[in-house]
């Protein structure tokens, strides 16, 4: 099986964290606006993976099931973790919205910055794990064509209003060949105003010379788009 069925997501979440991770750091915590910019790109990052383990759960965890179940019992201890930390980050949020005067303000930016981190560190970590460890199991035991319902079930269940979100991470992590690999499934099985908002999306997401290479590879003309 050649299909590495973790790489968008993993690489969307890793572009994702690196950009809160960064924002949280830089942030001024006596500024309102700035904390509430730094708590938004955390909300968003949180939905990520939140959507993201819904779906591994459902798709991706039954194919190792099957075979391996001592497998799934390591990966959910370190789920378990993951969530941990992610609760954390929640609660230092939570604890920022409530604290009260300057001092009090930098003191809890602090933690949180260092929850976000705790966070971030781990799942990067996890993620090479599971990338290794399950893609080789994966290779293993199923072709491309076992694997491929559940990649389709992975697209097919993003709700809606989360889609851009996802898909504007996946842009800006995925490189060039992969982003074609994507948007030429998507020409092919979605509607054309789905294909056309898609790479509206790319034209925002990615620079200028990327995007012409895109529409090259996809042997559609600037003029015309």
């Amino acid at each position: 099986m050649n299909n590495k069925i973790f790489n968008p997501m993993h690489k969307a979440l890793r572009a994702s964290m690196y950009d809160t991770a960064q924002a949280v750091q830089q942030t001024n915590f006596l500024d309102t606006a700035e904390v509430d910019e730094a708590i938004d790109k955390i909300e968003k990052t949180l939905v990520l993976f939140h959507l993201h383990s819904i779906r591994e759960g459902e798709f991706i965890h039954p194919l190792s099931q099957e075979f391996h179940t001592e497998i799934l019992r390591q990966f959910n201890k370190q789920h378990t973790e993951s969530e941990f930390l992610t609760n954390r980050v929640k609660l230092a949020v939570v604890a920022l919205d409530n604290s009260f005067g300057p001092s009090d303000k930098i003191k809890k930016g602090k933690k949180l910055v260092s929850a976000v981190e705790a966070m971030v560190a781990f799942n990067i970590n996890l993620f090479a794990r599971k990338e290794e460890v399950l893609n080789i199991f994966f290779w293993s035991n199923y072709h491309d064509k076992e694997v491929m319902p559940a990649d389709q079930s992975i697209i097919a269940n993003v709700p809606a209003k989360l889609s851009e979100l996802e898909n504007k991470w996946m842009l800006k992590a995925l490189n060039n060949l992969e982003i074609e690999a994507w948007l030429k499934v998507v020409k092919e099985s979605a509607t054309d105003p789905e294909f056309q908002s898609l790479l509206l999306l790319a034209e925002k997401e990615l620079s200028f010379i990327r995007f012409e290479k895109l529409l090259d590879s996809l042997s559609i003309e600037m003029d015309a788009f």
